[in-house]
């Protein structure tokens, strides 16, 4: 028996999703399909919400390059 094997979905990915959630109230079985993921693991992106709309605000923009 075999495992599926595991992607990264990337922070950009998920603040979509969860924007998208909020915008049209898709389920998150549809959302699943949309973004070509699990629906477990739409449902887990969706109820940490909070911690991707809230990403850019504490580490800034995802393309910032840091300065030495």
């Amino acid at each position: 028996m075999s495992r599926k094997k595991r992607t990264i979905i990337l922070i950009v990915t998920k603040i979509a999703i969860v924007k998208e959630k909020l915008k049209t109230e898709k389920s998150d079985d549809d959302l699943a399909t949309e973004f070509k993921i699990d629906r477990s693991t739409a449902s887990k992106i969706i109820k940490e919400k909070e911690k991707y709309l809230n990403y850019k605000a504490e580490n800034g923009p995802a393309d910032k390059k840091e300065s030495y």
